[in-house]
Formats: structure tokens, sequence, C-alpha cells
């Protein structure tokens, strides 16, 4: 589930990571960064001044007697005179791994956060790392994701943090994904120890952002993040952690009271967690329940704590990218949704931050850079866990555009100031024109199911790949599509495009994706961002966005005109002169989601006249 995801990718740059410290020309005098012998006791960790950062790996009891895994690891400076501001880092994902052979000498705990473990080190925080509750080697259940119960613990563990000697008594939250919902949600218990959270490429809503976009079944990704949760859950290195990772990561790290593992053995006996992909399997709708719990799909994740948010949540960092899955519309969601959220960057990345996504530049380097970012996330924690200050910021949005030179846009605004929409007509002959023609007519448009984005797209980045399209010339052979002219100037784009396509299908239902593509002079064919619905979640009044509740389901007549309204993705682009845009319609992208029952072979699209098929894009004046 994507709020249900992923660890920066700890395979073959994890294996770097370790081979370096195999090179003697790299290694660094240090000792091993997991002493033995670590107190049981809430004290402060035994000293080890220049042997590298300090570890203490425990068990915390919980209210109701549950024990939960944490890692509690300082900075190799840190003075016993001297309290510390701490950051918490919350993961499905094992907080840290038990290896095969040596870990990193002098090094916190390899794990799937320890990119970000290591900035905050170098930055001066404690960090403490969270095993959640049913997860890595902690015990009890995992119901679902973000349980009470889960995020309750969390709050408990902020309590722990903040009494310790070594804390400053100011607690703050990072993470990516899983783990950025999770900090998000911390601000949901009302610690007032809690000062700030940053959040990393999460969803705000788990059925229309990663379950089922637009209705439709993320069948791919469902099916992947619930077989990884297994396998995490036997102890077994799942494959979103490449073959190096899969190679080196033997289980989760025991705490250091369970050296032996027989705790940690227990624990995974008796461990019975509900299977995701059985618990999603007939949620067609965000109102359906989470298998047979008394919780529905919409229930889990932020929505259902909006209030609390309101009310305590801390200022907040959120970060996401106009590739990665729907993160970036969720993070502008949010940005209306939640006064708290002071600061949202978005990029153009994979979902981990470590690949760059901008169509103009597959393969190139992240921008910015992942020092770059992990420093903006230090800065943005040290600011509000060092200082008294508290007085509110101005709330900002920080963008990139892609196509042009690195650099962020800022704005106080979404949509930005000097974006209106613009208009681009269908027309006969695969002709889309910014003038309303006279012609009126209609085209045959073809759904063939052999259609697919690839499995490098935006939906499957969420399982730590990186974001390639490639020259879209070869799929857009099965798609219809409708092309503009050449630009006589640069044009750009930032916002939500939307396609508003007037239809006649000849069954009650149809999946119809949409997709925005930019042509070279060359002929190469670029993905841009796309649109997704599912026609009987279209809601019943034209005018009414969607509410993707089963009671609202609303079959077509069929072979009777329908017109559909379909919102892309957001993006924030800057098309050079002599290129195209283009618009492409599909009925299936069958290496991502599942093919709708029923699904027609072809429907008809309506052209002209005063209520013409459209593509509407927010033009920057």
């Amino acid at each position: 589930m994507a709020p249900l995801h992923h660890p920066y990718p700890a395979g073959a740059r994890m294996a770097e990571r370790m081979s370096d410290e195999r090179n003697p020309r790299a290694r660094t005098p240090a000792a091993p960064a997991e002493p033995d012998g670590a107190d049981e006791a809430a004290e402060p960790v035994p000293a080890l001044p220049n042997l590298g950062p300090r570890v203490q790996s425990r068990w915390l009891a919980m209210r109701d007697g549950v024990r939960i895994a944490i890692d509690v690891i300082l900075p190799s400076d840190a003075q016993p005179d001297r309290s510390l501001p701490a950051v918490m880092i919350m993961t499905r994902y094992w907080r840290s791994f038990r290896l095969r052979i040596p870990g990193p000498r002098g090094r916190p705990p390899m794990g799937p956060d320890f990119g970000l473990v290591e900035a905050l080190l170098r930055h001066g925080f404690a960090v403490v790392v969270v095993d959640a509750r049913g997860s890595g080697a902690s015990d009890g259940v995992w119901t679902h994701p973000w349980s009470d119960a889960e995020i309750e613990d969390y709050g408990e563990v902020a309590d722990w943090v903040a009494g310790q000697p070594w804390s400053s008594g100011r607690v703050g939250a990072a993470g990516l994904s899983y783990a950025g919902t999770s900090a998000l949600l911390l601000g949901a218990t009302g610690r007032a120890q809690v000062r700030a959270i940053v959040a990393s490429n999460i969803e705000y809503d788990v059925f229309t952002d990663i379950v089922a976009p637009g209705g439709i079944r993320n069948r791919a990704f469902v099916r992947a993040w619930s077989h990884a949760i297994r396998l995490l859950d036997r102890d077994r290195p799942p494959s979103f952690f490449g073959t190096m990772g899969r190679l080196l990561v033997a289980g989760v790290r025991p705490v250091d009271e369970d050296a032996g593992r027989r705790g940690l053995r227990r624990i995974l006996a008796r461990r019975l967690n509900p299977s995701v992909g059985a618990s999603l399997a007939h949620a067609l709708a965000r109102d359906d329940r989470y298998g047979d719990q008394e919780v529905t799909v919409e229930a889990l994740g932020i929505p259902c704590w909006v209030e609390a948010l309101r009310a305590g949540s801390p200022p907040t960092q959120l970060w996401a990218s106009w590739l990665d899955g729907a993160t970036a519309d969720a993070a502008l969601r949010m940005w209306a949704t939640l006064p708290s959220i002071r600061e949202l960057r978005i990029t153009a990345t994979s979902h981990t931050g470590e690949d760059g996504a901008d169509p103009f530049a597959e393969g190139s380097p992240p921008q910015p850079s992942m020092p770059e970012r992990l420093s903006e996330v230090a800065h943005f924690l040290d600011g509000r866990l060092r200082s008294d200050d508290a007085s509110p910021d101005e709330r900002r949005i920080h963008y990139v555009t892609m196509g042009e030179q690195p650099a962020w846009h800022t704005t106080t605004a979404w949509p930005p100031p000097g974006v209106a929409g613009q208009e681009l007509f269908i027309a006969r002959g695969g002709r889309l024109q910014w003038e309303q023609g006279h012609d009126v007519g209609s085209v045959i448009v073809p759904l063939d199911r052999r259609a697919s984005t690839g499995r490098c797209n935006r939906w499957h980045t969420g399982l730590a790949r990186p974001v390639r399209y490639g020259d879209r010339r070869r799929a857009d052979r099965l798609l219809a599509t409708w092309t503009g002219d050449p630009l006589p100037a640069p044009l750009a784009i930032t916002g939500h495009p939307v396609a508003i396509l007037a239809i006649r299908a000849p069954a009650e239902d149809v999946a119809l994706f949409v997709y925005l593509e930019l042509i070279e002079p060359s002929g190469e064919v670029h993905y841009l961002t796309e649109g997704i619905l599912r026609a009987a979640h279209r809601g019943r009044r034209p005018e009414r966005e969607p509410t993707f509740r089963r009671r609202d389901l609303h079959p077509l007549e069929p072979n009777v005109r329908t017109e559909l309204r379909i919102p892309f993705q957001p993006t924030s682009v800057l098309v050079p002169a002599g290129w195209r845009l283009r618009l492409a319609v599909a009925g299936a992208d069958r290496d991502t989601f599942a093919t709708l029952a029923g699904q027609p072979q072809e429907i008809t699209l309506e052209f002209g006249g005063p209520a013409a098929s459209r593509l509407l894009v927010p033009i920057v004046e």
C-alpha cells in the first residue's frame, strides 16, 4: 500500500558501502557500532568515545505488554553533560539488518534508512529507529497499516525518548513512504515534545493513491507489496532489497539482550499478521472492508486522522515527486488540508529520491542530489528541535520544473499565480488543436488489452525501482492518439491537466487511461503524466468529484453519450519550441493495473460541437 512502501534501496548501494568499508584505503579507524551487553534499564547508552556511533538495541514494553524493538543511536561525539534532540524513524521494513558478514565499522547499523540515519547523526541528532508493532523484532500483531495501536505505540516511544538522560526532551520524526506516513501520524498523538516532522513521498488516501487510482485496481503493486510483507514477516529479505541485498541480509537484527535470537524466533513463530493481498482482494471501493476486520480501506492512513492532525501536529516538511505514483497530488491535497505543513518540496525523482525521473533526462542524477535532500531535511529539523522560537513561519511550496535548468520555484499558493487553463480540442485525423473547429463527428477508439507503460513506471517506483518510460512511439501504436502542431514558443505547464471526453460505450462500465505526452522534432515520444478513471466511479453529477464509495457507483447507460472528466496527476514542465503535445487514450495498462471485468473492446469518442472532447492544460502565463 502506498503509504505502504519501501525503504531507501538496500541492495547494490548497500553492497557498495560495505565494499568501501573493506577497502583498506577507504577504511577509517573505528570499532564495531554494536557494543555487546547494552544495559536493559532506561539509562544512558554506554559511552564509547571516538569509536563511531553508540548503539543500543532494546525492547520497550507498551501499555498492553507488547514489546517494541528500537535502536538508539547517538553520535560519536555526544558528551554526557550535553543533551541531544532526537529524531524517530518508524518503519515496517526492519529497523536494521542482521548481516551475513560483518557490517560497516564505525557506522550505524545497516538498515533501509541507513542514509537518513547517517545524515541525522552527522548533524548532531540522536536517532531512534523503531520496528512497527507486529513487524521486525517487535512483538504483537500488525492488523493493518497504521492501526490505532500502532500509532499509540509511537507516542509511547516518544514519551520514553523525551525522558532519557541523553535527550533534550525535544523529539522529531522523519521517514520515507510507510515510515513517512508513520512520522506524520505521530503528530496526531498530541505529544507536546514532538516538535517537527519530515515525511517523504507518502500517499494521502490509500485507496485512490495506490490501491486503486481512479477506481482501477493497482494489481502489480498490491501483489508485490503483499508478497514483500509476507517475506519480511518470515524474516526473509524481499526483492526490493536488490540481489546483493538479499545475499548480504540474513534477516532482521535482534535486540542486544536477544543475541542468540531465541526471543525473535518465538516472536516469528507466533506471528499471524493478516495478508495484505487477501485483505484487499475484494476492495472495489474505498468504503469496502479491509479483509474481515471492522475497518474500511478509507480508514487506513491519513484521512481518518485529519482532525487530530489539525489540532496538534507540529510543523511539517513534506516531500513528493511529479513522477512517483500519486505522491505529488497527495502532497498538494495535504497542503490544502493540514495547516501544520509549513514546507512542501516537489521534485522529479524516483520514489526513494536516489534516481532522476525527468523525462527530458531519464537516467540522469536526481535533482536535488541525495546529500542535498538530506541536508534540507536536517536543516528543517534543526531549526525546530534546537530553538525555542515558536513563531509560525510562512507556508511555502518549492517545486522543480522539468525540462529546465535545476532550480526551485517557490509559491505560497496552489495553483501558483499566473496559471490559467487553456483548452486543446480533439479533431478529425488525430489532430489536437488550440481552436475549436466547426467539424462535428465521432471516432472509434480501440481499447487494446496489450497496452502498457512498462514495469518501471510511476506506479512501480514505489518498489524501489527507477522511473524509465523511454521512447513511447511503439507503445502508442496500441493507443488512440491526438497530436498538436509544433509549438511556436516554449510552453510552461504547471498544475493538473484534465481530459474531458464525450464517449459512448457498449457496456455499463469502462476503464480509461489518458496520457499527456511530449514529442520531440525527431519524433521521439516522452511520457509526462496520466489520468485514470473507471467510468462507474465518475459520480452521479458531472460537476462533482468522484467519491469512490460503493454506494455512489453509477453504471453507464450502454451506447448513450456520457461526458467523463479525468484529472491527470499534477506536473510542472517547460516544453521547448518545436515540440508537440499529444493526448493518448488506452483501456488498459496490463503490466500494472487489473483488467476491468466486462471491459469493451472499443468505445466511440465524439468531437466538435458545444461539448467537444478536449484537453484542459494549466499554462503559466
